[in-house]
């Protein structure tokens, strides 16, 4: 058995008894037939809407952001995460959200791009995979009114969520609650993969939303209304964890990070650990 997979096994027995915690996913709560015929007919059209702009020559930020609708819907049915009872209506309603994306998008149209006092989802093409990925954008209310105000921007990293799927982190942050009067930054919420501590590719994610976001508003001529000495990075729990690891890594990216009820070390998080570890073990903990 290779090293690796051998100190994780071993982390995970040693763990096991002191770490109360669960993290296994809640059970399923499957929609009922109609509901999955819905969402089959619409996952269909929707996926022949996102092939008719590809072949029409619609490129990011604009296809990504009307793709990412489509494979929220294929990957909960694809993989069978429908861990809420409303997994099933939150999933027709992202599919309703991408096909007035892709109708807005077939008329040369993305309204969803103007600085509306919403959260608005939007996505990038990872350089990783290929993939598409989510993230939200929320602006403040006089944003781009006096093209002279630079504004702050704060990347938030989520929490670990057991049953957190592309199509929940879309719902909740569908922009039906208006912005904050008082909001007075740009505000990234970072989807980072899941529930992976912000490690990996969901560290990459944190940077890619940031370029794609920048790259985005310079496109639509907003580029210098953000002020990159003003980029804050906060999470709380998981998010918190994971704004220790990037702020510690990366100092040079921000100018102020905001862990919240997140740790830095495993040794002192897990109280029962054992002192002693064999050395392929202990460079594990340093994983997370």
């Amino acid at each position: 058995m290779p090293r690796i997979f051998l100190a994780a096994s071993i982390l995970s027995i040693i763990a096991a008894p002191c770490f109360g915690q669960q993290f296994d996913p809640p059970g399923l709560k499957a929609p009922d037939k109609p509901t999955r015929e819905a969402i089959t007919e619409r996952t269909l059209r929707l996926g022949r809407a996102v092939s008719l702009l590809q072949r029409q020559g619609v490129r990011d930020p604009i296809l990504a952001d009307v793709e990412i609708y489509l494979k929220a819907a294929q990957w909960i049915v694809r993989h069978n995460e429908f861990f809420h009872e409303k997994s099933g209506e939150w999933t027709l309603d992202v599919l309703d959200r991408g096909l007035l994306r892709a109708t807005q998008a077939l008329r040369g149209e993305s309204p969803w791009l103007q600085t509306n006092p919403h959260t608005t989802i939007r996505a990038y093409r990872s350089r990783i995979d290929g993939s598409v990925q989510p993230y939200a954008v929320t602006f403040p209310p006089d944003y781009g009114k006096d093209p002279r105000t630079r504004w702050r921007v704060d990347v938030v990293l989520h929490g670990r969520d057991n049953s957190l799927t592309e199509v929940k982190f879309l719902q909740q942050r569908s922009g039906e609650k208006p912005v904050s009067a008082e909001q007075s930054f740009v505000l990234l919420e970072i989807f980072g993969r899941g529930n992976n501590a912000y490690r990996w590719a969901g560290e990459t994610d944190v940077f890619e939303v940031l370029e794609s976001f920048v790259a985005a508003e310079r496109w639509l001529g907003r580029g210098d209304l953000l002020d990159p000495a003003r980029v804050v990075l906060r999470g709380f729990s998981m998010g918190g964890a994971g704004a220790w690891h990037l702020g510690l890594h990366r100092p040079d990216r921000w100018c102020a990070i905001g862990p919240g009820a997140g740790f830095s070390t495993t040794r002192g998080y897990w109280k029962e650990l054992p002192a002693t570890l064999p050395a392929y073990v202990e460079k594990c903990l340093h994983i997370y």
